[in-house]
């Protein structure tokens, strides 16, 4: 093993040990996304809790490579004999046959990137401290003052894949290159795993593709970087009357909007344009831009949900979003670089996604609403990393382990590995959430005989078997091999505390079935002006927000007694995929009276908690 993949193993151990010993791995890091630099060629961001501690933004989207350092990548051209018809005529026929295309990726950092950045970073503090000296500062001793020390690449909150082809598509869908998307690794060096059959003319046309020297296979990935804002001395007032009468973004529901053409940045230009949205600053803001994301952020999560285009309607994927420009063009506008970066290119921190479309939420909403900004808040961005394949062709193709073509004379001798794959990010959900996860295989024979087989998951057997999880089942009459590729399975969720999941069976014809947990992460937010509540003679106010989980219900309740700490704080929920309603119940302590409680359902993510019902008032408050 090279020194730079044991020093990257060696940093991912320190962060998988972090997440484990913390509530999230973006909270165990704890960065500071509004002071982040460019170091050499990466981006670099201080903890909060220690300015001497960096973190690095992985910067390489590749190939994963074998311990010898060749590509995880194999194309595999095979050859079925078959007798031409009898009215051929010919004595020289076209056999059967095609081609599998199977390669694994991953995103990481040269050992060498690491090191200038290191370098960059202690400039950094020798030209910070030599300022502050020249600007009258007592100078510390070069022996007392700490050096930066970068301790790592981030752990990112969550993450997205994409393989973008025209050639790999099948035959007689629409003109699309967005070929595969899931749900990516949030470790750097952990790995994601593709496998593709190609008929006769698709492997020809595709093997003339690699050997140029940009093939049309690219991959892209798309992570959530999590940290903290900085505080503004800033207040916004949003006049939602002002955004709902704007065109900004239109009153039609279901409509999805992409970033390629910037039509929420734009949207959001207008509403500050018309006054609907007013930022007003205290004194001297430094850093405007990284403000109005802050802003934008927010705005975001109350009048959009985030979309991943699998879940968009088949009838309406199709559909371009307003101004243009869809999950397509997204996509391709985040890999333009290939053609002058073939090895890479990781893009900066973004607030928007290009791997998902956005769309209104339902709920509209009245008067006015102030949000004072002089708080560290958890913030979120997005980082593209993307690449292409490269010239395999030249480097390798004659080397059979790459290349090969096989004549296929004998099948009953032959067995498939069907692998599940497992997101890294799944392991700590053993401590939280999940008890065991079963993923049961069936084969159905040519010949009517079925090959069940099942691997059953817990925190014991995934770190036993090192993740190489793995079911295997043989030839069986299988005379039609494209036919034999394809499998059902499905699996089946156990979870802390009550509850199971089961899907239904799906069919597959991959040698990965890719695992991730069927429910996401959502927060709800609390708003409120402290000041507002004073005045009504609220000294505490408690928040309990109630779903369904599958076959059970879960609560989370959060009190708050510092009122100026009521805005910005949020309950975190784990709902089921499409599942986005809850119920929440809000109870207001008072000075000399007794307590008021409201309750109501939603599912927008935000409640307005300085909004008190009546006395005996059954109504809901807030949103």
């Amino acid at each position: 093993m090279s020194r730079g993949a044991a020093r990257r193993l060696a940093a991912s151990a320190c962060a998988l040990a972090a997440l484990l010993a913390t509530a999230g791995a973006a909270s165990a890091q704890r960065v500071l996304l509004d002071q982040g630099v460019r170091a050499g060629d990466l981006w670099c961001f201080p903890s909060a809790d220690d300015a001497t501690q960096w973190y690095y933004v992985p910067l390489t989207a590749r190939l994963a490579t074998d311990d010898a350092g060749r590509p995880a990548f194999a194309f595999l051209r095979y050859v079925v004999n078959a007798p031409g018809g009898d009215d051929t005529g010919q004595g020289i026929t076209r056999a059967g046959g095609g081609g599998v295309v199977t390669l694994r990726a991953t995103y990481d950092t040269p050992e060498a990137a690491i090191r200038r950045a290191e370098r960059e970073l202690a400039r950094r503090a020798e030209r910070a401290a030599a300022a502050a000296a020249a600007a009258g500062a007592s100078p510390a001793s070069p022996a007392d003052r700490p050096a930066p020390v970068l301790r790592g690449p981030v752990i990112f909150a969550s993450g997205r894949y994409a393989l973008v082809s025209s050639t790999l598509r099948e035959k007689g869908e629409q003109d699309t290159r967005v070929l595969a998307t899931g749900n990516a690794p949030v470790f750097e060096g952990n790995e994601v795993a593709f496998s593709f059959d190609v008929d006769a003319d698709r492997a020809t046309l595709l093997l003339e593709s690699f050997r140029m020297a940009t093939p049309d296979v690219s991959i892209v990935f798309e992570m959530e970087l999590e940290g903290l804002s900085d505080a503004y001395a800033a207040t916004v007032t949003v006049d939602w009357d002002r955004v709902e009468s704007s065109e900004a973004f239109g009153a039609e529901l279901g409509v999805y909007y992409g970033v390629a053409s910037g039509a929420i940045e734009q949207g959001f230009e207008e509403l500050r344009k018309s006054d609907a949205i007013r930022i007003e600053t205290r004194g001297a803001d430094a850093n405007m831009e990284a403000l109005l994301d802050k802003v934008h952020e927010r705005l975001l999560g109350m009048l959009f949900r985030r979309v991943e285009p699998e879940r968009i309607p088949a009838d309406e994927s199709a559909e371009e979003a307003p101004g243009g420009g869809g999950i397509l063009d997204s996509l391709l506008g985040g890999i333009e670089d290939f053609r002058e970066h073939p090895g890479g290119v990781a893009k900066a921190t973004s607030l928007w996604s290009i791997t998902a479309r956005y769309e209104r939420r339902e709920t509209r909403m009245s008067g006015t609403t102030r949000i004072d900004m002089n708080h560290q808040a958890p913030v979120k961005r997005f980082v593209t990393m993307a690449a292409n394949v490269g010239d395999l062709y030249r480097r390798f193709g004659d080397d059979p382990r790459t290349f090969r073509t096989v004549n296929l004379a004998d099948a009953a001798y032959q067995q498939r590995e069907i692998h599940v794959g497992v997101d890294g990010a799944i392991l700590p959900e053993f401590d939280r959430y999940i008890n065991s996860v079963s993923v049961t295989l069936r084969k159905r024979h040519q010949n009517g005989a079925q090959t069940v087989r099942e691997v059953v998951l817990d925190r014991d057997t995934f770190t036993a078997a090192n993740r190489d999880l793995r079911m295997i089942y043989g030839w069986n009459g299988d005379d039609d091999r494209e036919a034999w590729l394809a499998y059902d399975y499905r699996t089946r969720w156990s979870f802390k505390g009550g509850g199971l999941h089961r899907t239904d069976w799906q069919t597959a014809t991959t040698n990965m079935i890719d695992l991730y947990a069927p429910y996401r992460r959502s927060t709800v937010e609390l708003i409120g002006d402290a000041e507002r509540l004073r005045a009504q003679g609220v000294r505490a106010v408690s928040v309990v927000v109630s779903y369904d989980f599958f076959e059970g219900r879960r609560s989370e309740e959060v009190a708050v007694h510092d009122l100026d700490a009521v805005d910005g704080t949020s309950v975190e929920l784990t709902l089921p995929h499409g599942v986005f309603a809850y119920d929440w119940e809000v109870t207001w302590i008072r000075r000399g009276a007794p307590p008021l409680t409201a309750s109501g359902r939603d599912e927008t993510g935000v409640i307005f908690v300085d909004e008190l019902p009546a006395e005996g008032a059954a109504a809901a408050a807030g949103s």
